[in-house]
Order: C-alpha cells, then sequence, then structure tokens
C-alpha cells in the first residue's frame, strides 16, 4: 500500500499515555513558544501535504485552519463542515467557532480567507459525506481524530518537511503575527487582531505576536 502521512504514528502505537502527557501536560512542554511559518515554509508544507498519500484535501484544510483562521487544535478538532459553509452549502463569508467549541466556552466568527475558502470547496469535492474535518485515513476507512494525534499529526507534518521547533500553535502564532502588522497598515488596531484570535486579554494577543526582525527599519522609518 502506499505510503501517507498516518503511517508516522505507529511509533506511538503502545505509548499513548507517553505521548499525550508530552504533547498535552503543559510542565513536559518545551517552554519556547512555536516558532512562525514564513511564507516558503507554508509552501513547503502544502507541497508535502498533497503530493502524499491518505486524504490530501483534508490535511490541507486542518493545516489552513491553522495557518489561515488561526484555529487552536481544539478547535480544529471540533470544528464541523458547517460552521464553515452555510446552508446551501457554499463557503460562507466566515469561520464560525462555537461557543462550546472555542476556549473558555466564548465563540467568535473568522472572516474568510480566500486560500481557506478555496481548501474547503476541494474537501467538499472529495468527502461530500464528511460532516468534520480532523479525521485521518488509513486503510481507506476515514477514522475521526483524538486532540492528542491530532497535535502529534502537526507535530510530524512539520518534522517530515524539515521545520524543526514548529508545532500545533505555528500557524496560529503566523495568522496572530501576520494580521497583527497588517492591521495600522488597512485601518484596524491590535483590538481587532484580539477579536479575531478570540483572546479575553490584549495582553494574551500581544505575547502571540512575533517581532520584526529588523527593527532598525522601524525607527528610520520616523521622519
Amino acid at each position: 500500500m502506499k505510503k501517507g502521512i498516518y503511517q508516522e504514528y505507529r511509533p506511538y502505537k503502545g505509548r499513548k499515555q507517553q505521548a499525550e502527557q508530552f504533547y498535552l501536560d503543559p510542565h513536559k512542554r518545551p517552554r519556547s513558544q512555536a516558532r512562525i511559518l514564513s511564507d516558503r515554509d507554508t509552501d513547503r508544507v502544502e507541497t508535502h501535504i498533497i503530493g502524499r498519500g491518505g486524504a490530501p484535501t483534508a490535511y490541507l484544510l486542518k493545516f489552513r485552519l491553522s495557518r489561515y483562521a488561526g484555529l487552536r487544535v481544539g478547535e480544529i478538532l471540533n470544528i464541523h463542515l458547517s460552521d464553515l459553509v452555510d446552508p446551501d452549502g457554499r463557503v460562507s463569508d466566515y469561520v464560525t467557532v462555537r461557543p462550546k467549541v472555542g476556549k473558555g466556552g466564548k465563540g467568535r466568527k473568522i472572516p474568510m480567507h480566500p486560500r481557506l475558502a478555496e481548501a474547503i470547496r476541494k474537501f467538499q469535492l472529495n468527502h461530500p459525506d464528511m460532516t468534520y474535518v480532523a479525521f485521518s485515513q488509513q486503510h481507506y476507512t476515514p477514522k475521526r481524530q483524538t486532540l492528542s494525534s491530532l497535535t502529534v499529526w502537526f507535530h510530524l507534518l512539520y518534522k517530515q518537511v524539515g521545520l524543526v521547533g514548529y508545532s500545533s500553535h505555528s500557524g496560529r502564532r503566523t495568522f496572530i503575527t501576520e494580521l497583527a502588522k497588517a492591521a495600522p497598515r488597512v485601518g484596524y488596531s491590535l483590538r481587532d487582531v484580539q477579536l479575531i484570535a478570540g483572546h479575553a486579554r490584549l495582553e494574551t494577543t500581544e505575547a502571540y505576536i512575533e517581532p520584526s526582525a529588523n527593527l532598525g527599519k522601524l525607527v528610520r522609518a520616523i521622519k
């Protein structure tokens, strides 16, 4: 059978508890923040996804929900297709995070990014009967993922393309950082970014944002 991305889960068989502890226990996680994805990194990940077996359109949608909507891994796990499309089946103008899906029981609406909309349409064509997106496909049988397996999926996805220090939070950090940098340019504020990210406190949003590499350019921009 063609090797697919989910065959990488095999080393964790028999060690489910150990995997869950490492990825879900805050005391066992690395203290450094997840790294930010560059445009080149994003292209590498997507090329890898499309070129592998299994269910590439589903994998692409999971990745883009992280990268272009900033969803947490637990939100991707519980998002339904009905949260992404209108009743007539057309891609919605928003990603709807229902209160029981959002962190702390708080819902929100995230404006739809064109690249995410494209991934949703491809998913609909290839998986017309699926109502949720977080599933794996081994031996041609879709199986709904758990929080730990989806977290590991992201970890292995980045590892397979040679990205070290990246995790299920990398897409979310990238999304929030890019929003924060674009906001003043298009007439929005960090408060608007906070609402899209679903943070209760503005300080949390600020902590997510990766500083620019060349701060000297910023200072020299003052006339």
